[in-house]
């Protein structure tokens, strides 16, 4: 049985347009758009992790050219933003 593409594609106008209509009763029931909007964000935040062409890629991307990653640059203390900063001892009052 071959997969016809423009079968594919009709159904998949179709969920679009009930995640379309979910959106609008969703708003008409009056939730929050900003709350709605960091919702779907992360929604399509999911799909791309889900993607495995997204995980090789940020897998490449997490290679520094000498073969390590940055959690093992991180456990070696590489990272300015990883290290601890030490704290300043505070100005005594001179008054």
């Amino acid at each position: 049985m071959a997969v016809d593409s423009r079968q594919i594609a009709a159904k998949s106008m179709d969920m679009f347009g009930k995640i379309h209509n979910a959106v609008d009763q969703l708003l008409m029931r009056g939730m929050d758009p900003i709350e709605l909007a960091n919702e779907l964000r992360g929604l399509a935040d999911d799909v791309e992790e889900s993607s495995p062409m997204y995980r090789s890629a940020m897998l490449e991307n997490d290679k520094a050219s000498d073969g390590f990653d940055r959690e093992e640059r991180e456990a070696a203390g590489e990272y300015d933003d990883v290290k601890k900063k030490e704290k300043k001892p505070k100005a005594q009052d001179m008054r």
